[in-house]
């Protein structure tokens, strides 16, 4: 398992850039440093976890910007909210990323 530091750095050697992106959907557990990088590119960024704890810990720290979406990705019913909501606020999403939390 990776740890924020790690994810950090791997993004920042591999040069990746969300200038432009839409709809960018994390899961909660990514580092915010993460998604922060993503927010100041200008892209729109969703995150999403089942945790209610960990969701509202990420919505603090990121701010207003960010599309919250409480959801258990694993769960059919949860996956065609997240589609909806994702299309609805972004359109079709350029990048996605799904981790456990």
């Amino acid at each position: 398992m990776n740890s924020g530091s790690s994810i950090a750095s791997q993004v920042q050697r591999c040069q990746l850039r969300f200038k432009a992106q839409s709809g960018v959907l994390f899961n909660a557990c990514i580092p915010s440093a993460f998604l922060q990088k993503a927010l100041e590119e200008g892209a729109k960024v969703a995150i999403t976890g089942k945790n209610p704890a960990t969701i509202e810990k990420a919505r603090q720290e990121l701010g207003s910007d960010v599309l919250v979406i409480a959801s258990d990705a694993s769960l059919a019913g949860d996956q065609k909210l997240l589609t909806h909501e994702i299309h609805r606020a972004f359109g079709q999403p350029d990048i996605l990323f799904v981790l456990r939390d």
